[in-house]
């Protein structure tokens, strides 16, 4: 069973046309009408007069861009506000949800599920970080969220058949 997360990720892409990894870059943010630019200053999302744009720190390198892209796509797609008069914890939450996001975005789980993985944790993570082209450390902690939502979804359904 899908999270409403999976669902949404899995929505968006298949209605831009996005069925495989590769095809998982920034050009997102042209198919929904949201410019990107780069800038000096660290990656944010800006709301100016009804229309999103990320700003990313013209520093990163291709991976850390893509990581930065997600987590500012999510706050675009999920979040409204201005956050200088947010609450601190409601600020929090939106950035935690911002970095599920792209844990999402960056190795979705439609797609996830497809790739025939290794028999070695080692050698799953960094399969994961070659076709989705993250650093090992997402990669890792994607394929651990996976496997304990799938382990979970096992157990529930367990004792169901009960």
């Amino acid at each position: 069973m899908n999270t409403h997360l999976e669902d949404y990720i899995k929505k968006l892409l298949l209605s831009l046309e996005i069925t495989k990894a590769s095809q998982l870059n920034e050009d997102i943010s042209i198919k929904l009408g949201i410019p990107v630019y780069t800038w000096d200053e660290p990656s944010r999302c800006s709301f100016h007069k009804g229309k999103y744009s990320i700003f990313l720190n013209n520093r990163l390198s291709k991976v850390d861009r893509w990581k930065q892209f997600c987590h500012e796509l999510g706050h675009a797609l999920w979040h409204y506000g201005d956050k200088n008069v947010m609450p601190f914890p409601y600020i929090q939450m939106q950035e935690w949800q911002a970095n599920n996001f792209m844990l999402h975005l960056a190795i979705p789980s439609f797609m996830l599920e497809k790739l025939k993985l290794p028999t070695t944790r080692s050698q799953s993570i960094l399969m994961i970080s070659e076709v989705f082209n993250v650093d090992f450390a997402l990669a890792e902690k994607r394929l651990d969220m996976y496997f304990r939502k799938k382990h979970e979804s096992l157990y529930f359904q367990k004792i169901k058949m009960r």
